[in-house]
């Protein structure tokens, strides 16, 4: 049983995050998310280092590297989605804006373009 998916559900409801919000921290889009979520795909070893700088000792990157950590092992067990699941330029420079609102900011900007 892979333990990523539900382990990457209960961190990011933690935060108060949609799957949307999770994307914008990390540069992927919802569905990748959603993918890596329900186990349909993992994360490649440089996005599981940037969740790793997320959410700190919550996430640990020595656990997922075992066999009893529930998932693949090794970095030749993880791979990409087919876009590499990174963000444009355009996109790269709206999230850098995004990040810099406050919460209650970006909680009026996500209603007014209907999360």
């Amino acid at each position: 049983m892979n333990a990523l998916g539900p382990s990457l559900r209960s961190m990011r409801l933690s935060r108060g995050w949609s799957q949307e919000q999770m994307g914008l921290e990390l540069g992927v889009s919802k569905a990748t998310i959603s993918k890596w979520e329900s186990g349909r795909s993992q994360p490649d070893w440089p996005t599981l280092i940037r969740l790793r700088s997320l959410f700190g000792s919550r996430f640990s990157l020595d656990q997922l590297a075992t066999p009893d950590g529930g998932i693949a092992e090794g970095p030749a067990a993880y791979h990409a989605e087919p876009d590499g699941g990174h963000l444009s330029e355009d996109e790269r420079r709206w999230l850098a804006a995004f990040r810099r609102l406050t919460r209650p900011q970006r909680a009026a900007l996500l209603a007014l373009v209907g999360r």
